[in-house]
């Protein structure tokens, strides 16, 4: 077992074992977003976290013969399955907290991210149910969620409306959702039903009219979060490998290419770009979608020595404490996370040991060691 390998293992028992994943209660087999060390507990439990962790745990079951693993897959799908989703609405609800209860929004990215999860569910064990619940996310996201100009951000069930609050990217209509492409083509590839393919293509393409000639999306107003700016390029980059298009390819790269220009003395890329000023910050996660877009458009194959810098600085973020298994493997969150990008200020930092940044480096290190290039595993 070589170094990486090492490593990726710790931070698989992390997710396994730390307790991140809820066990009992009403969110039981749902996965908290972070682990907070100084409060010393678990967030909230959240639907798109979840969604990650089925999505990875399903590619990592083709290379691992775990019970674990298995255990943890099918609590996963029975939370997303039978306690998140409204039949009503046909989508996930956000969140659930011991304190608050389910907060009943139906968010689009989330259920982005869930529906490529569950037909990937059913790739794996031809579970039915999993399937027509993503199909019915689908249609949702499709006709509900979508106005003809880009996707509401979510439905507020509290307030009976569909919003776009133009507050900051994740509540806004924007490129991220571009992602959507991704189980979009992983139900066209099962059904062969044109509509998803007809209806990637109309979101892709009016996406790509809004990219800078630098290879720059605007995340949020003129300002570039490189998160959700990593999220548009996934979106179009499945498209790019499954469709082998040349121009979705090219745009995808372009993108990357940006983002070299991002790169910090410690090897990692700045996270946010503010009136044209990069915040020198970087994070785990924007490190490792960065990371895994140049494994999967082959980028790579032109800085070599980039992927084995950027490898080391993702694995900096990692937690090594034997004696708490709350943290021991799992990766800590960077501090561009606690920049506020409205008021454009740092606020204080915490010490989050979080889920999806683990989930990302964990997906970035599959794609660098197995080489498969299957779009639809991208988390």
């Amino acid at each position: 077992m070589d170094k990486n390998e090492k490593h990726g293992r710790l931070a698989l028992d992390w997710l396994l074992n730390s307790g991140v994943q809820q066990i009992d209660g009403e969110s039981r087999g749902g996965f908290a977003a972070w682990y907070d060390m100084d409060k010393k507990e678990h967030s909230f439990t959240y639907s798109e976290i979840t969604g990650y962790a089925l999505n990875l745990l399903i590619a990592f079951n083709d290379l691992y013969d775990s019970e674990a693993i298995r255990r943890a897959i099918k609590l996963s799908t029975d939370y997303l399955t039978r306690k998140a989703f409204n039949n009503r609405f046909g989508a996930v609800k956000c969140r659930y907290s011991t304190h608050g209860g389910w907060l009943e929004n139906y968010c689009t990215f989330d259920n982005i991210i869930i529906a490529n999860a569950l037909i990937n569910k059913y790739r794996m064990d031809m579970d039915k149910n999993a399937l027509e619940i993503a199909k019915t996310i689908l249609k949702t996201l499709m006709t509900k969620l979508y106005y003809g100009d880009g996707f509401y951000a979510r439905y507020i069930s509290s307030q009976g409306c569909y919003q776009n609050d133009g507050i900051k990217w994740s509540t806004s209509s924007g490129p991220h959702h571009a992602k959507i492409a991704i189980p979009l083509l992983n139900i066209y590839d099962i059904t062969k039903d044109a509509e998803y393919l007809k209806f990637t293509k109309k979101v892709l393409n009016s996406i790509l009219l809004k990219q800078h000639t630098s290879g720059r999306f605007f995340t949020f107003q003129r300002d570039t979060f490189l998160h959700p700016h990593c999220y548009t390029l996934e979106g179009i980059l499945a498209a790019a490998l499954y469709l082998k298009d040349e121009a979705y390819m090219n745009s995808a790269r372009k993108g990357l290419k940006w983002m070299w220009g991002l790169s910090l003395e410690n090897n990692g890329v700045a996270g946010y770009i503010s009136n044209n000023n990069p915040i020198l910050l970087d994070s785990p996660d924007i490190d490792s979608q960065f990371f895994r877009g140049l494994i999967l458009s082959k980028s790579v194959e032109k800085r070599p020595d980039m992927i084995s810098n950027l490898l080391d600085r993702i694995l900096s973020f990692q937690m090594i404490n034997p004696a708490d298994k709350k943290v021991n493997g799992g990766f800590k969150i960077g501090d561009i996370w606690f920049y506020d990008q409205s008021e454009k200020r740092m606020t204080p930092i915490k010490s989050h040991v979080n889920t999806w940044a683990t989930i990302f480096a964990l997906n970035a290190w599959y794609f660098h060691s197995t080489r498969n290039m299957n779009p639809f595993y991208i988390c």
